[in-house]
């Protein structure tokens, strides 16, 4: 009926039916008829040579016994043939040593001995060689590259060259009609058929966390020969993506046996959504082993498996978590944020599991309500509690052994804003801070007044309350949080993925964090360690600008750039809204407080000279204007940089770019232009190393020649390929004058190659870089 192209055997199905055959045809072979197979030489050869069968012979090694046969000799029978020894030669015996199966096609047969000694053979790739994809490999221009193949090696005159490019593989055929020399190069070897290059640019891509539309862009600006999207996708497909899912699940393997072994472990959950909002497609909930701060499990969940994205968090989590005990995980204690979903789970399905809030969530959502409570009319006092609020959350957590006495410490604060530091509760009876005068009083809330009664509200609300109990003393989530940044380098979100897409680029993103999870922090030679140094910016209000002016020493009309910035050890701690968030680990970057200004100045030594903010000004005029003192007119040209100026090249009395008429008179040869009073503006030379073209005694100005000629194709247009090193070192072993091997030297400057060949036989030099200069 046409439903479907391919059909589908019922089990049990055996062919019963015998269609007719012709009398004279034979019964079909089924089976492979039984043949001897044993991996050796014993069959006759016929008008071969021995060189011609080893040639024929498919390029493997043999596991398998090379027997002798009466009708075949490998080496000559010493019965019928005497050979005398001479002085250093082996004699031959009677039972010669098995020769290796030669693998290198092209050439004599290196294991071929009279005195039936076998000698090793060179393999495809010797155990000592590089592998390909740690081979360098050099981006070269064309037209350097195919003056390699211009001239054959043998006799000297030129050859006939094609190219052919498959994705970055070059191929080039060089054939000489004269002597009939052929040489078949390609820039990159070919493994199992696929040339390593292509395959190498397609797992670059993947696992450097690049888009292959940023990276086809930029070859394609760079005029580079890559791969196809196609090819791209395909490689992705059928090879790297395999490959991470192998590597994925050998280092989950080992990290869930250490697991095992540890006995019971903590773990933090977090779900992350592919797109920003509430439409997400993709939601990976992650699990950490946050003793080892490790991930050791990914989940990739579909919005269209559970219904809509809300239900996403909850089915990855069980997945997970059903995953890590059928594995045999001990798991004692779970931190998570407060999704309803997982809460109602580990109560009714997972009760012998602890569950921990993380307080870097409490604090985010408890921050976010008081900002909303003060943006009404009336409570805009209520701000100014934010920062001390969240701090005296984290604080809470840390320092408390039970869930009780962090609720204590908690409550506390409702009556800390009231200026009342004397509470109820046994477990906290007082508060611990020293008493408040001077500068350290707050702006405390007055009771019963509409600010102090919304705020005590919201903070003693009996849901929160609970929440407080069950934050988690010891372990949080940032670590996993930070996981989540390093998401967005591999799969950001406004780029989209398939389903397997998607889940190798996490896993990537787990393995390149497991792999700088145990990095130690960084230190100096004599063992010190290492910080960084922030930079708070430059401020935009005017008064707090010219606050820091006049803290640096400036003048407050002096301009600064609006980057410039002021080491961060120059503020005080009061200067820092999240201080002590950065100090406990939530959070890694420090925020300023509105107002903050530098006050704090580090001693210097008196030798030291004072900070250049800004560079000195310099006069940019772009023009050749300024006088020249003993320098000729090249001498000028080689020390501007190799730009064309916009501006007007005007003539000043003391610079003549071109020899005066009035002093000295040339007479005009036939055929050569006359000169005039008023000579053609020269144009600025780019080239150094050569004399100025456009200098002449008649006063003319000629063309000059670029480093490109007008009818050559300029450097930024000429296709460039990737050629691997060993390939490229190969066109420089042989001399091509005596055909004999050369010292080669090889330099590099950024991107440049520049290779030095030299014989020492014939005296033959040569230079060749692989791009022009």
């Amino acid at each position: 009926m046409g439903f479907a192209k391919q059909r589908r055997l019922e089990r049990g199905a055996v062919p019963t039916l015998a269609l007719p055959r012709p009398p004279s045809a034979k019964p079909p072979a089924l089976l492979p008829k039984p043949t001897r197979e044993i991996g050796c030489q014993t069959d006759p050869v016929l008008n071969k040579h021995a060189f011609v069968q080893a040639i024929l012979k498919p390029s493997r090694r043999s596991k398998a016994v090379q027997a002798r046969t009466p009708n075949r000799s490998v080496s000559c029978d010493t019965d019928t043939l005497m050979v005398l020894p001479l002085p250093g030669t082996p004699t031959a015996t009677s039972t010669p040593n098995k020769r290796r199966r030669c693998e290198v096609s092209g050439v004599s047969d290196p294991s071929f001995h009279l005195d039936g000694s076998a000698s090793s053979v060179t393999s495809t790739q010797a155990s000592d060689e590089v592998p390909p994809h740690k081979v360098k490999k050099y981006i070269v221009h064309e037209d350097k590259l195919m003056e390699l193949f211009q001239t054959c090696p043998v006799c000297s005159r030129h050859c006939v060259v094609e190219k052919t490019t498959i994705g970055s593989l070059l191929r080039v055929k060089q054939h000489c009609s004269h002597c009939e020399f052929t040489n078949d190069w390609s820039s990159q070897p070919i493994v199992n058929g696929i040339p390593s290059g292509n395959l190498q640019l397609c797992a670059a891509v993947l696992f450097s966390g690049s888009s292959f539309c940023q990276i086809s862009k930029f070859l394609k600006a760079f005029n580079v020969q890559g791969v196809s999207e196609q090819c791209f996708h395909k490689h992705q497909a059928r090879l790297l993506i395999p490959t991470v899912n192998w590597q994925w699940k050998l280092e989950q393997d080992q990290m869930i046996a250490e697991a095992v072994e540890s006995g019971s472990v903590t773990l933090g959950g977090d779900m992350r959504a592919d797109t920003p909002g509430h439409c997400a497609k993709f939601g990976s909930y992650t699990m950490m082993n946050l003793k080892t701060n490790k991930v050791i499990d990914i989940q990739l969940v579909q919005s269209n498996e559970v219904g809509n994205s809300v239900r996403m968090e909850k089915e990855g989590f069980e997945r997970s978590l059903s995953l890590l005990k059928n594995q045999g995980v001990k798991i004692e204690a779970i931190v998570t944020d407060r999704h309803t979903g997982v809460q109602k789970y580990l109560r009714e399905q997972e009760k012998d599991i602890t569950h921990y809030f993380d307080p870097w969530h409490m604090g985010k959502g408890i921050g976010k309500k008081i900002d909303a409570l003060g943006k009404t009319k009336g409570l805009q006092a209520v701000t100014s509690w934010r920062k001390s609020l969240v701090n005296h959350l984290y604080w809470s957590a840390s320092t408390s052994t039970s869930g009780e006495e962090a609720v204590a410490k908690w409550s506390s604060v409702a009556n800390h804003i009231q200026n009342v530091h004397s509470h109820d509760n046994p477990l906290f009876p007082h508060c611990l801070h020293q008493p408040l005068v001077g500068e350290e009083a707050r702006q405390w809330l007055k009771p019963s007044t509409a600010p102090c009664e919304k705020l005590c509200a919201m903070l003693l609300s009996p849901r929160f309350l609970k929440d407080v109990a069950k934050m988690s003393p010891e372990y949080h989530t940032s670590s996993l949080e930070s996981f989540h940044s390093l998401i967005l380098r591999f799969a950001p979100k406004n780029v989209v993925f398939s389903f397997p897409g998607m889940l190798c680029r996490l896993k990537l993103a787990a393995l390149h964090y497991n792999e700088n999870a145990a990095r130690p922090h960084a230190a100096t030679s004599s063992g010190q360690l290492r910080y960084s140094i922030e930079y708070p910016k430059y401020k935009h209000d005017l008064e707090i600008r010219r606050q820091w002016l006049r803290a640096i020493g400036l003048s407050e009309n002096y301009e600064l750039p609006l980057s410039a910035g002021v080491c961060h050890l120059h503020f005080t701690r009061d200067s820092y809204s999240n201080l002590a968030e950065v100090e406990m680990g939530f959070a890694k970057q420090r925020r300023l407080e509105r107002g903050a200004v530098p006050t704090l100045a580090l001693p210097r030594p008196p030798s030291a000279k004072p900070p250049a903010l800004l560079p000195k000004p310099t006069r940019e005029i772009g023009c050749q204007t300024d006088p020249v003192l003993n320098k000729h007119a090249f001498v000028q040209a080689i020390l501007k940089p190799s730009r064309r100026s916009k501006a007007v090249q005007a003539r000043t009395p003391n610079r003549s770019v071109s020899c005066d008429t009035d002093t000295l008179m040339v007479l005009p040869l036939p055929g050569t232009p006359t000169a005039t009073s008023t000579p053609n503006k020269r144009r600025r030379c780019e080239v150094s190393g050569v004399s100025d073209p456009s200098f002449h005694l008649d006063g003319s100005a000629s063309s000059v020649t670029s480093t490109q000629a007008s009818d050559e194709v300029p450097p930024h247009k000429v296709k460039k390929y990737i050629v691997h090193e060993d390939k490229l070192m190969e066109l420089f072993q042989t001399c091509p004058v005596c055909s004999r091997h050369c010292v080669v030297e090889k330099t590099t400057i950024g991107s440049l190659l520049r290779v030095k060949q030299h014989c020492s036989h014939c005296e033959f030099t040569n230079d060749w870089s692989s791009q022009p200069s």
